[in-house]
């Protein structure tokens, strides 16, 4: 019910805002740099929310998005955890107002075997973003997924 809540309130309060100047960013940033900003780093997987099924994830499973538009994840196979990494990039042509995460996966390894890469790419509709935690919903379903910060803290901020 909660991320349901979450779905439903106004975009000004899940999203951080564009820029001042009217969101001019690079490609790469959707042309949000902020919420690029916000997104970089590294985010651990807390649980993924189906209808009423939740599953939470292993301690390790994670996502590492990089500056250079790099990602690297650990998430949860059908017998361990999957190494995923590509490139990934912030979409927000659709719909002004909202962004998607879109991942494209170059390559996946359970443990020291590489396994196909099937669906090569996804994107999810960032549902809610701020410097501790980054909901996704994948398409138009009701699937969700739940990151937060390693440490409850933004990417590089000081003791």
């Amino acid at each position: 019910q909660a991320l349901s809540f979450i779905n439903g309130l106004p975009v000004k309060q899940r999203l951080p805002p564009e820029d001042a100047a009217g969101g001019d960013g690079d490609a790469s940033e959707g042309g949000r740099p902020r919420a690029s900003a916000l997104l970089r780093g590294e985010w651990l997987l807390g649980l993924t929310s189906s209808g009423s099924a939740h599953s939470f994830a292993p301690s390790d499973a994670s996502l590492q998005l990089r500056g250079s538009g790099s990602f690297e994840s650990l998430a949860p196979g059908t017998i361990g955890l999957v190494q995923s990494s590509g490139t990934y990039k912030l979409d927000s042509s659709a719909k002004p107002v909202e962004l998607s995460l879109c991942l494209e996966v170059d390559s996946c390894r359970l443990g020291p075997l590489p396994l196909p890469v099937l669906g090569r790419s996804s994107e999810s509709r960032v549902v809610l973003l701020d410097a501790l935690m980054c909901v996704t919903q994948m398409g138009s379903s009701s699937e969700y997924t739940v990151y937060v910060r390693p440490s409850m803290r933004a990417a590089g901020e000081d003791d």
